[in-house]
């Protein structure tokens, strides 16, 4: 589901695992975010960090 926008950074967060999944709208990068900061992250990552590969 769609949470708002950080700058250009769209947040979305998926109603399963209430995990959420930041993808920077100009780039396509991915971002996770940690310790009031936007870290930038592989596909892979963000995927299996909202998909509940990783905990």
């Amino acid at each position: 589901m769609f949470m708002g926008k950080a700058g250009d950074i769209v947040l979305y967060k998926r109603n399963l695992t209430r995990r959420h999944l930041n993808i920077d709208a100009v780039t396509g990068k991915f971002y996770h975010y940690a310790n009031d900061e936007y870290v930038e992250i592989d596909r892979r990552q963000a995927l299996d960090s909202v998909f509940g590969q990783n905990q």
